[in-house]
């Protein structure tokens, strides 16, 4: 019994831990998924775009084939 509420236990967690985002590729259309961790620490990409986090920056770039890095941490300012 013990083992199954750790189980469970470790779980939850990975599930509240991890997400799936999808990226709009093209007007109305979410082409592509990615699993992606749910903590906020935003950054600005180069494309000046502001993502959740470093893995939804990395998501994006995946996605769309296209090199985005991170410029800084925190919300594009433009």
């Amino acid at each position: 019994m013990i083992k199954l509420s750790l189980f469970l236990a470790l779980v939850v967690l990975l599930s509240i831990s991890f997400q799936v985002e999808a990226v709009r590729l093209d007007e109305g259309t979410t082409d592509c998924l990615c699993p992606v961790t749910a903590d906020i620490f935003y950054v600005c990409g180069s494309n000046g775009s502001t993502y959740t986090n470093p893995t939804s920056l990395r998501c994006a770039a995946f996605c769309t084939g296209r090199r985005i890095t991170k410029s800084y941490d925190g919300w594009c300012r433009s």
